[in-house]
Formats: structure tokens, sequence, C-alpha cells
């Protein structure tokens, strides 16, 4: 789709195929992910062919996956990152005040170490 409107350049939008995740793909995104930054722990949990995070300060929330290895929750976004061998090594979790906040998941490398 090609937006066109008066004294702006015109955008550009390409159409997203939808995201469909095994239950095998949805267990590599599983496990205790730490925030330094914000001194807390999320755990992600595959089940039953879907992806759930939870923490000590929320319930259990179904995550949607949107993109390759990115997901919406209803309060934000969560977009993984991989090492070099392609094994996540954490996620980035954005919401309206919070922008790209990074978790390491335990046991992993971050991706630019």
């Amino acid at each position: 789709v090609r937006v066109l409107t008066k004294d702006a350049a015109p955008q550009v939008f390409e159409a997203v195929t939808p995201v469909e995740l095994s239950a095998e793909k949805l267990a590599e995104y599983a496990g205790t992910y730490r925030s330094e930054e914000a001194g807390t722990e999320v755990t992600l949990i595959a089940d039953r062919g879907k992806l759930f995070v939870e923490s000590d300060q929320s319930p259990r929330q179904s995550l949607r996956p949107s993109i390759a290895d990115e997901f919406t929750v209803n309060s934000g976004a969560i977009q993984f990152e991989r090492d070099e061998s392609g094994q996540i090594a954490g996620l980035r979790y954005s919401m309206p005040r919070i922008r790209r906040l990074w978790f390491a998941k335990q046991g992993a490398k971050r991706a630019d170490e």
C-alpha cells in the first residue's frame, strides 16, 4: 500500500505474513529472563501451543506472535534477540513509557557480548 499525502513524501507499507509457530519453536522462547536495570525477572512459558509471560508483579498473560521473533502483549511488545549461533540471548520489552528494556535469558549470552 502506498499512502500519498499533501506536502509529505510517499509512505509505502508492505503486507506482513502472520507468523505461525509450532510447539517446538515456542519452546525456544520459554525460560527465565532478568533485567538488571529494572531489578526484576519474567518467566515465559510455552503451553498448549501458546506462549505466556508472568512475573511476581503481574499475572500470566498470553503473547501473540506478530513477525519473526516479535510478540505483542496487552501492555506492549516483546522483541527477542539471538546470539551468533541463533540461540535466544534475551528480549527487549517496550510499552508506552518504556523503550527496549533489556532482559537477558538466564544461561544465555547477550547478542552484543
